[in-house]
C-alpha cells in the first residue's frame, strides 16, 4: 500500500461529521448524506476528503469498539446546511483513492491490514 507522509499547511475543510467505531461503521451513511447535500446545493467539487480524528491512545489500546470522529469534507466551498469547519495543519499519512465510494472497502481494508 503506497502512501505519503505529508506536512499539510493550515487548510479549511467543510463537512459533515459523525461518531463511529470500526464495529459500528457509519461511513456509508455519512458519505451518502453528504453527497446528497452537495447535490442539493449544486456543488460538485473535484476533490473530497475523508478525515478521521482518533483518541490519543487509539492505537496503543486498540479496540474495534473505540469511538472516533469521521468526516466527509470538501475544501474551499462551504455548504450552506450545517457543515462544520475544521482547520488542518500537521503531519498526515495520505492515501489516495480514485474511484467510486461503493468500491472503496477493499482499499480501506488494505490500509488497516498493511500499514
Amino acid at each position: 500500500m503506497k502512501f505519503e507522509i505529508k506536512h499539510l499547511p493550515e487548510t479549511k475543510l467543510y463537512g459533515d461529521f459523525v461518531e463511529m467505531s470500526l464495529t459500528n461503521n457509519r461511513t456509508h451513511e455519512l458519505w451518502k448524506g453528504f453527497i446528497q447535500k452537495l447535490k442539493s446545493e449544486n456543488l460538485n467539487p473535484s476533490e473530497k476528503y475523508s478525515v478521521a480524528q482518533y483518541p490519543k491512545d487509539y492505537y496503543q489500546n486498540f479496540s474495534p469498539n473505540t469511538v472516533f470522529e469521521k468526516g466527509a469534507c470538501i475544501k474551499d466551498i462551504k455548504p450552506q446546511n450545517d457543515s462544520k469547519e475544521i482547520m488542518l495543519e500537521g503531519k498526515y499519512a495520505v492515501f489516495t483513492y480514485k474511484g467510486k465510494a461503493s468500491n472503496a472497502t477493499p482499499f480501506f481494508q488494505k490500509i488497516f491490514a498493511e500499514t
